[in-house]
């Protein structure tokens, strides 16, 4: 079996009989940048916005199937199943993921060419998220994490305990008015909540937490009992 593959949702594309020419060809991350002009003065003035815009990917691919209407109608299933942005992973990359989603799907060009190279284009985020950073790390007591990455990631925290605490990331302070088992924070949509619903009225956070480049001290007091940290690193 051909061994250059892509998986969506963590499903194979081989199993559609969509194979790889080559590894998915990605676009460079670009920073989006404000300009603004002056009257009389030379020159633009350029504001980094500290964001960057999407990427796109091209896989090109060929499809290996001997009943050609039967791959089509699988194929055209797997790629548009969902809309909006779904995890594609590849095979020449195996420690990083994309948000992507599916911008076209290859029926006509497959109906087509019968059997011919034909193309699929992702439109990405631009992080290349890093599996390791999927995972939760556990603290008792109060310790630090590295960021490695160079890039700011938005953990997910989920806080144990009874009753009111503290939570202190870097300079980044969260009091927990009254905590009742279990509080998660989620710094990528800026909600706290529990099974109950929104929490985010059970807090005092002038902002969420954040991992910037480098040590992170991470510490909690008060009926905050353990903390688990999913960092969400990512890199460019």
């Amino acid at each position: 079996m051909l061994k250059e593959t892509f998986y969506i949702d963590g499903v194979d594309a081989r199993n559609f009989g969509i194979y790889l020419q080559r590894p998915i060809e990605f676009s460079e991350a670009k920073p989006i940048v404000e300009i603004q002009s002056i009257p009389g003065r030379n020159g633009d003035l350029v504001f980094e916005t500290g964001s960057y815009e999407n990427r796109t990917g091209i896989a090109s691919c060929f499809c290996l199937q001997k009943d050609v209407e039967k791959a089509i109608s699988a194929a055209g299933r797997f790629l548009m199943a969902k809309h909006g942005y779904r995890r594609l992973e590849t095979s020449d990359d195996p420690d990083h993921y994309w948000m992507a989603r599916v911008e076209n799907s290859p029926q006509i060009a497959m109906r087509l060419r019968t059997l011919a190279p034909f193309e699929i284009g992702f439109d990405c985020k631009p992080q290349r998220f890093v599996k390791a950073g999927e995972n939760a790390v556990v603290f008792t007591e109060n310790g630090s994490l590295f960021n490695q990455y160079g890039q700011i990631a938005l953990p997910f925290i989920t806080l144990y305990g009874q009753g009111a605490g503290q939570l202190t990331i870097g300079d980044c302070v969260v009091e927990v008015k009254e905590l009742d088992g279990t509080l998660y924070l989620d710094s990528d949509t800026q909600n706290a909540y529990n099974n109950n619903g929104n929490q985010n009225l059970n807090i005092n956070a002038p902002i969420f937490p954040t991992f910037p480049d480098g040590e992170i001290q991470i510490a909690f007091s008060g009926g905050i009992e353990r903390v688990d940290i999913i960092p969400r690193w990512w890199e460019l």
